[in-house]
Formats: structure tokens, C-alpha cells, sequence
């Protein structure tokens, strides 16, 4: 069976690319990988936008399905997403979406290069946001940049400069196009990665820095809470001066989930082989 995994555009962000990189290296031997989509039998679609429906129903290729986004993705009401479900082999999200058939509920994994022992600084002093739009209908990442300069702490951000982003606290910096060795090595630096996302959000920079040994700070939300509860901080959800002060006040206070939990859980939980076998069999079932 040909089937093509990668992202398209090719433009989508790394972090996708990451996990189409995982189902390949787990790909099944009754699996053909393809790196021309229309040659494929099946293809995998990352949607991250309602754009990915009248596509899907377009091709004759069969489709898997991985929701990153369903809200926010401007098509809130979910039976918009019924013509893309009911085609789809199998749907795979790590939000709890029951009534959808032949659905996998899974969260997405850690490429080996981040649970590798390596550099590890005496101090971690640095707090690691991601993503590309800052603001209330998207990602805490100003409240969590003034949050860190107001604890102390560096405040560094993976991607671009956000949008959205007004004040820039001193210290502040972004990394972009980064080696994953030498991103591995800034989450081994990472005291909290900020996994702030307003409505939904893309947990993989969460869950990486959960294995290079930094504390996750989430949103108190039913999909953060069932894949990192016990593994990361919660704050309610909210915005502006509220949540800055109530992350200030977070990382002033000391709390730290269990390190040997949390690194005996992100070997185990986050397993791309486990994860990616569960994708394969679902897809096999489909057929």
C-alpha cells in the first residue's frame, strides 16, 4: 500500500514535518512510503484548517486523518467536520473527539534526539514559548515572556518574531531554524515550556521539552489534563495583566512536579514506535 505522509504545503511548520518523519521511521512492511502524493494510495492529512475538508472529499485517494485543530481552525461547529471524518480510514487527535468513527485517541511523540543524555547546565534559567500568533484567541506568548522577565528567568521563543506581540521584556530572543541537537540542548537549559494555548493548540514543543526535563505550564484544560497531569503546572485560562501576575506568582513559587516522574512518564506515554503502531493499525483496519 503507497501512502504519502508529509505535510502539505511543504511550508507547514517543522514540528509536522516531525511527526511524518515518525510515521515513516514506523511505518509497517505492508506500508510503501511515497514522496510523490499522487502516486499514493492513501494519504495522511495534517488539518490544522477546514480547508483540508472539500479537499479531502475532492481526491480519490482514500485520507487518514491528523486533527491538530478543529475549533480554531474556523469550523467550530464539529458537524462541519463530519464529511472529512466519515471519509477518513482513521481520524487520530489527542482531543477527545468520542463520537467520531474509527477514531484514535492519542497524543503525538519524542523523537529519540530529545530523551538522549546530553548537555546539562548547573542552572535552568530559561523559559521556552513557541508558535506564531500571540493574543487572547491564540497563544499566551507576551504574558508568558513578561511572566518570565518578572520571575527572573530568560525568556526565549522558538519560531519567528510573533505577531501580536507588543512588549518585548529585555532578555527577550528568538531561535529559528535551529538543529534538533541543538534544540534538544535549549530544552535541557528550559526551566518552564510554555504550553499556553488558547481554545486548542499544538502540544509537541510540550511534550519534548516534558523529556529534556523542563516543567510544561498549560492552560487548565480537559486535553492538557489527560495527557500531563502530574507532568506539568496548571493556571486557569485567561489573559493580559491576569495571567501574567498568576504566572509570575507560578514560577516565584517553587512548585516542581516529580522529576523521576516526569521522565520515567515521557519514555512511556510519548513513545512515537507505541504511538505511531496504533496509527498503522487503525489505518489497516480501515482499508
Amino acid at each position: 500500500m503507497r501512502v504519502h505522509v508529509d505535510p502539505i504545503p511543504k511550508t507547514l511548520s517543522r514540528a509536522m514535518h516531525r511527526v511524518g518523519a515518525a510515521l515513516r521511521a514506523h511505518a509497517p512492511a505492508w506500508v510503501e512510503v511515497v514522496d510523490d502524493v499522487t502516486t499514493a494510495d492513501v494519504e495522511v492529512l495534517h488539518v490544522i484548517g477546514a480547508d483540508a475538508i472539500p479537499y479531502a472529499l475532492a481526491t480519490d485517494r482514500k485520507v487518514a486523518v491528523i486533527q491538530y485543530c478543529f475549533k480554531t481552525a474556523g469550523a467550530e461547529d464539529t458537524a462541519v467536520w463530519w464529511p472529512l471524518w466519515e471519509k477518513a480510514l482513521v481520524t487520530w487527535s489527542y482531543y477527545d473527539l468520542p463520537t467520531v468513527p474509527r477514531f484514535y485517541y492519542a497524543p503525538l511523540g519524542i523523537e529519540p534526539v530529545f530523551l538522549e543524555p546530553g548537555y546539562s547546565p548547573a542552572v535552568r534559567d530559561i523559559t521556552l514559548s513557541s508558535g506564531y500568533v500571540s493574543g487572547p484567541g491564540s497563544e499566551a506568548i507576551e504574558e508568558f515572556a513578561l511572566a518570565s522577565a518578572r520571575a527572573g528567568l530568560r525568556p526565549l521563543h522558538l519560531g519567528p518574531k510573533p505577531v501580536g506581540m507588543s512588549v518585548f521584556p529585555r532578555g527577550w530572543r528568538s531561535i529559528h531554524d535551529c538543529t534538533d541537537a541543538d534544540l534538544a540542548d535549549t530544552y535541557r537549559q528550559t526551566l518552564y515550556v510554555s504550553g499556553l494555548r488558547h481554545v486548542e493548540g499544538f502540544e509537541l514543543p510540550v511534550v519534548e521539552g516534558l523529556a529534556g526535563g523542563a516543567i510544561p505550564i498549560c492552560f487548565d484544560r480537559p486535553e492538557t489534563r489527560r495527557w500531563f497531569n502530574g507532568l506539568a503546572l496548571f493556571v486557569p485560562e485567561c489573559d493580559g495583566p491576569e495571567l501574567v501576575d498568576g504566572l509570575t506568582q507560578l514560577m516565584l513559587s517553587g512548585a516542581r512536579p516529580p522529576v523521576h516522574l516526569r521522565a520515567a512518564v515521557a519514555q512511556t506515554r510519548f513513545d512515537w514506535a507505541t504511538i505511531a503502531r496504533g496509527f498503522w493499525s487503525r489505518v489497516q483496519e480501515g482499508l
